[in-house]
């Protein structure tokens, strides 16, 4: 069936009225200095000569979704940037009833972990989410027609419904902590673990027991094993805990 057409950006970004349209938006790099490790290029140098697979996101599966912007863009620069991702992504959800598990906004990409009930439901959501944030993330910094917004089509790959499925969910609501950004991740206002969301995007209840302590978990990393496994799922596309699986 088609996309339903994207609905239009009525918010105004406060402080762009119309004696601002003319004034051209400079859209800012993410970093200006950015260092490379020794094991970060080698690892980089590695999954850049790896085949990229298409996954097929197929119903009642879990996948962790993320999707980042193109030329290291600052995606969410201020508030309002980011309550435009989160509004969009709760009419995404009216169109498209996902279940979503965890997610977390950072500033130059995105994380969910969701899954659909049915099939072509979760591409279609996707699809309408990423042109949609698009086409009003342009619209709102004043710069139409500069070019793509994202790097490329999103990244996914399945968690099977064990072990892996915590450490993903783990992954994602700590990514603020682990990039330096807040000090806990209930501290980060823009992911699944803030407690006091302003912006109500309901979480489903996981396919498994949520630990009692999971806040606590949050505050200690993952293990450098599973930070490999989770990052090669995503650069590769391929299962996580495929092999645990029943």
């Amino acid at each position: 069936s088609p996309l339903p057409p994207s609905p239009q950006l009525t918010a105004t970004r406060p402080g762009l009225g119309p004696a601002s349209l003319s004034k051209k938006t400079e859209v800012r790099p993410l970093f200006t200095k950015f260092q490379i490790s020794p094991q970060l290029f080698v690892f980089c140098s590695v999954i850049s000569y790896m085949p990229i697979r298409t996954t097929i996101l197929c119903p009642n599966k879990v996948f962790h979704i993320c999707n980042r912007s193109a030329g290291q863009l600052t995606l969410f620069s201020d508030a309002y940037e980011y309550h435009l991702f989160e509004r969009t992504f709760m009419e995404m959800l009216e169109l498209y009833p996902l279940q979503v598990f965890a997610y977390c906004l950072m500033p130059n990409h995105w994380h969910l972990l969701v899954q659909s009930e049915s099939d072509n439901l979760l591409t279609q959501a996707l699809h309408w989410l990423e042109t949609t944030h698009a086409i009003r993330w342009r619209k709102t910094t004043e710069s139409t027609g500069r070019g793509a917004v994202y790097q490329s089509r999103f990244r996914a790959h399945s968690v099977c419904k064990n072990e892996a499925f915590l450490k993903v969910a783990h992954y994602i609501e700590r990514n603020p902590v682990t990039a330096l950004l807040c000090r806990t991740a209930e501290e980060w206002k823009w992911s699944s673990a803030y407690p006091k969301k302003p912006v109500k995007i309901k979480i489903t209840d996981w396919p498994l027991a949520r630990p009692r302590n999971w806040s606590q978990i949050l505050k200690n990393p993952l293990t450098n094993d599973w930070l490999a496994k989770i990052r090669l799922a995503v650069a590769t596309q391929n299962d996580l805990g495929d092999d645990e699986c029943s």
